[in-house]
């Protein structure tokens, strides 16, 4: 487990990077995870025994009811997948705003706010780049500061571990 982010100096959005990355590590973990889930369940359900020695007799898919086994983990592989996408354009949304916020809406809502007629959008921009700039980052430190370990980490690294001593072979 890695430490949480307030136990190293670093910017929050150094720390809310981590966690995004975190996030999205293990976002991936468990994606390929569903994927090899969803094509076990796939090839065990597909197998038809045909027991016809002069033509007649009878033909089963015994494990076919795991069919409805394969409809759920396909949903749950595209929800999993959705909540990824998620992830990383937070990832992108944190980088554009640590590089765009102050150095380009910043200055650009100044000079707007210079002009009557751009005044009140000058200064929504203003409002915005200071409120994007400080409290995205820090709101997602203490989004890993309360939830990280206790609903996302240890859960799903349990379940990780139990996956993985369960496997045949293992």
């Amino acid at each position: 487990p890695r430490s949480p982010p307030y136990l190293h100096p670093t910017t929050p959005y150094a720390a809310a990077g981590d966690y995004l990355a975190s996030l999205r590590d293990l976002g991936r973990e468990l994606y390929f995870i569903i994927l090899n889930a969803y094509s076990v369940v796939a090839r065990v359900s597909e197998p038809v025994w045909n027991a016809m020695p002069l033509g007649v007799g009878v033909s089963t898919q015994p494990l076919a009811g795991l069919a409805a086994i394969k409809s759920v983990i396909s949903l749950m592989s595209k929800g999993w997948l959705l909540s990824y996408v998620v992830v990383v354009t937070q990832i992108a949304i944190l980088e554009y705003i640590q590089r765009a916020m102050l150095g380009f809406l910043l200055p650009l809502g100044a000079v707007m706010m210079a002009f009557i007629p751009t005044r009140q959008f000058g200064g929504a921009m203003v409002a915005l780049s200071f409120g994007m700039f400080f409290v995205l980052p820090i709101t997602l430190v203490f989004n890993d500061l309360v939830l990280g370990d206790q609903l996302v980490r240890q859960p799903i690294e349990q379940s990780l571990s139990g996956l993985e001593n369960a496997a045949p072979g293992a």
